[in-house]
């Protein structure tokens, strides 16, 4: 006898074949990445659909229109063509979680899972988001937005972290992790409770959770060592003067605190690039031999003393296996403030264009999911920004590097380089003017009017598809120019 998501399930299949025909490929159950923009939604179910043909728009309002049928589930939109190219470190989302449906003639094309990088995006991620908040002052908004992404950081451990299928027993200490995140799991709801009611229990959850990405990159620098990311530092960098007061007070402080920890301090983002908006955080990140609680403690201490600094903080053996596809992010736009290191990632051409091309996923998943949900709350103009600036930092600039050999120091720049594409005009123009844009986006919302914002997430969309065929374009240029 058929339980009731069964029911609900065969129903959803029924209803998609319906509207969508003979272009439905597949639907898939999802998790972890695939959940954004929410890590932790409402929604029972998430789905992915997968879709045969050209890219329609009126696919976004069909898939809606069906959703609107199922308010317990939500769902995203990927098409052949662009799961055949999908970013090979989280393909294995696909490969491994629960089909609902799947054509019977359809020949599923993927790229090969890269277990490596899987292994450093994991924990890359797991490390990134429990430290982030855990160094943070959590105000309320803060404190519930940080127990949502550590649940789902939760799901992304298990999944690919201490997945069987990665093929390899577990010691005594893994098996109490793994445990530990089972019940974490299970029992989300219960402790939910607990990680939002208690700062203390928060800390002390994302701090265990930091302490698991610490081992796990020790256990792959062990199997695979890696020892040319660090070099010796014979000089810093300079950067602008209207933050060398606050910096030079945040150096001094890391000296005297973690001192013989600390290896490299660096400037990022807009800091080192020297293009800092008023009001803009001070973004930062610290190496050091081995994080510790009592480490995070002292970081805490020192960002909440000296605002808007953010300081994140990466272990030797992260930084020795940051994910390749990040690398970009490390390599251009930072500062070297202290240390006696400097990072050293050898260019790669195919790990600049794996960047790129998993930034422009990420934009067009978030753009489509919010657009077939067709709610937008307090979020949603939040990660409007957040995407139009991934499309200007993480996509555009370099790209234009790609093809030129000049990494674009202003908006301007990029204009003069794609004169035409009125996707990336319209996006420029939102980042241009950044605050009071968002603004609008949220007074808008206000009154219920949500022409604005969808018309970002559209532009945000196409813009991250024109980008993929140009990625695409220049990649095979280049591999044919090598052959």
């Amino acid at each position: 006898m058929l339980n009731h998501n069964d029911f609900l399930n065969t129903y959803l299949v029924s209803v998609a074949i319906e509207y969508l025909g003979s272009r439905l490929s597949g639907i898939v159950t999802t998790d972890s990445y695939l959940r954004q923009p929410d890590y932790s939604s409402r929604a029972e179910n998430h789905y992915y659909f997968i879709l045969s043909g050209d890219l329609y728009q009126d696919d976004i309002w069909i898939l809606r229109y069906i959703a609107r049928e199922f308010p317990e589930s939500s769902f995203n939109l990927i098409y052949e063509c662009e799961l055949a190219d999908y970013p090979a470190h989280v393909i294995w989302q696909f490969q491994l979680s629960e089909w609902l449906y799947k054509k019977n003639d359809y020949q599923i094309t993927m790229p090969e899972r890269e277990r490596l990088e899987e292994s450093r995006q994991a924990i890359f991620a797991c490390s990134h988001l429990s430290r982030l908040y855990y160094l943070r002052n959590l105000n309320l908004k803060t404190h519930i937005w940080g127990v949502r992404q550590f649940g789902w950081s939760v799901r992304y451990a298990l999944n690919c972290l201490f997945n069987p299928d990665h093929g390899h027993s577990l010691n005594e200490q893994e098996t109490a992790d793994r445990n530990w995140l089972i019940d974490l799991q299970n029992k989300w709801t219960q402790h939910k409770r607990r990680l939002t009611h208690s700062e203390a229990v928060f800390r002390d959850a994302a701090s265990r959770m930091s302490d698991i990405a610490s081992r796990k990159a020790e256990e792959l620098q062990r199997k695979l060592p890696v020892t040319d990311i660090l070099v010796s530092a014979s000089s810093h960098d300079t950067f602008s003067e209207n933050i060398a007061l606050i910096v030079n007070k945040v150096k001094k402080r890391l000296a005297r605190e973690i001192d013989s920890s600390l290896l490299s301090f660096y400037l990022q983002g807009s800091a080192a690039r020297g293009d800092m908006r008023p009001g803009s955080d001070i973004d930062s990140f610290i190496v050091v031999d081995k994080v510790s609680r009592d480490i995070l403690e002292s970081v805490r201490s020192i960002q909440s003393d000296n605002p808007p600094f953010t300081i994140l903080v990466y272990g030797l053996a992260e930084i020795n296996h940051y994910p390749k596809f990040r690398r970009y992010g490390l390599v251009n736009g930072t500062k070297l403030v202290s240390g006696d290191w400097r990072l050293r990632f050898k260019p790669d051409i195919n790990d600049d264009i794996a960047g790129i091309i998993n930034n422009i996923f990420t934009v067009r998943q978030v753009a489509r999911a919010y657009l077939i949900e067709g709610s937008y709350g307090q979020r949603a103009h939040y990660i409007a920004a957040i995407m139009a600036k991934l499309i200007d930092h993480g996509c555009l600039r370099p790209l234009q590097k790609q093809l030129t050999g000049i990494y674009p120091k202003s908006r301007a720049e990029m204009r003069k380089r794609f004169p035409d594409v009125a996707s990336y005009a319209h996006v420029l123009s939102f980042i241009d003017n950044l605050e009071a844009n968002e603004l609008t986006l949220k007074q808008a919302l206000f009154k219920g009017d949500v022409t604005l914002i969808e018309q970002l997430f559209h532009k945000l969309s196409e813009a991250a598809c024109l980008l993929e065929i140009q990625v695409k374009d220049f990649a095979n240029k280049t591999i044919k120019t090598r052959t």
